[in-house]
């Protein structure tokens, strides 16, 4: 089993060379450090669900039960200590 990794270019597969590699390498290392330092936003926004749904929701629940919905949902995807992303 090889353990090369090709591009193409021009149609062509080409073996990437020690140094593309390490670049490649280095690139997927600095997207998942992205992924993982904005997990908790992701995850927020996930549960939040929509306006027009949070609108409906404090309609009919009360703002205190909407306010207690979403302090559960900050409590369980806390922010970075540093993180400058808005206020959500």
């Amino acid at each position: 089993m090889s353990t090369a990794v090709f591009k193409l270019l021009d149609g062509q597969r080409i073996e990437l060379t020690d140094e593309e590699n390490v670049q490649r390498i280095a690139d997927g290392v600095s997207a998942q450090a992205e992924r993982d330092a904005r997990a908790w936003l992701v995850g927020r926004l996930s549960e939040y669900g929509s306006w027009e749904d949070q609108l409906d929701e404090i309609f009919h629940n009360g703002i205190d039960a909407w306010k207690g919905r979403i302090q559960e949902i900050k409590d369980k995807w806390p922010k970075p200590s540093g993180e400058t992303h808005g206020t959500l």
